[in-house]
């Protein structure tokens, strides 16, 4: 009875070593227990039958897959920072500052306040030149035309040039008192051209006969910058009822 005993023993000892053999030469995957890659637990089960001792090397090993199992879901390498990161937080950083510093440049302040510089000059030059013809000054007149501009009558005369501008004005102010009054409507500027386009009223007195005479029109002055920065006349077109004589 002993031996009978002694034998089922031993056939169980040796099962349960069979099956963890089995166990640790099969292929990962291949049982139909196994999912992703895991070891299949009925292996385990069949161990049941074995002794303690065999029990324990059997979870042993199972101890040790599952610890290699985890060990497959781990990076072999730690992640590396790109070198780019740092070159372009620095280049933000320097893109930022020279908006900073450009700003006010192009800002619409920046560029407002010489344009309303110019607008007033502009704005005096008109005014100017209205005086001079009024009191009949020749020469100051004369300047604020370039040497090729060019004057369009109410004919349709075109007059070109500082000569023929000269004859020009020196018929009007020989023949007539003017109390020439014109309203701008538009003043603008691009660049190194401006144009003032608006209307006149004018009463001219006949110096000879004393003879009074009515006209209104229309008027464009275009300028140009001159390399001095100063504007002259290059474009003056008149508009209207031209008065006798003229």
């Amino acid at each position: 009875m002993c031996n009978t005993v002694h034998r089922i023993r031993e056939a169980n000892n040796h099962a349960a070593i069979d099956i963890v053999r089995l166990y640790r030469t099969r292929p990962r995957g291949g049982g139909r227990g196994a999912k992703n890659g895991a070891p299949d637990e009925n292996c385990f089960a069949l161990t049941q039958t074995g002794n303690r001792g065999d029990d324990a090397a059997v979870l042993a090993s199972r101890r040790k897959f599952r610890l290699m199992g985890a060990a497959m879901n781990v990076p072999s390498t730690r992640p590396v920072k790109s070198p780019l990161l740092p070159c372009a937080r620095r280049a933000a950083i320097a893109l930022l500052a020279f908006a900073t510093i450009l700003a006010p440049t192009i800002s619409p302040t920046a560029t407002a306040a010489p344009q309303a510089s110019t607008l007033a000059d502009l704005t005096k030059l008109r005014e100017d030149w209205v005086q001079d013809l009024r009191t009949k000054q020749l020469e100051p007149i004369l300047k604020f035309y370039a040497a090729d501009a060019v004057f369009l009558q109410p004919t349709g005369e075109r007059i070109t040039g500082a000569a023929a501008l000269r004859t020009l004005f020196q018929t009007i102010m020989a023949t007539f008192n003017s109390d020439l009054t014109l309203h701008s409507q538009n003043l603008e500027t691009s660049g190194d051209l401006a144009y003032d386009s608006g209307d006149f009223q004018e009463t001219l007195t006949t110096i000879a006969s004393g003879a009074k005479i009515t006209a209104k029109g229309s008027y464009i002055i275009i300028y140009k910058r001159q390399p001095n920065g100063t504007w002259q006349i290059v474009q003056h077109v008149w508009t209207g009822t031209p008065p006798p004589g003229t």
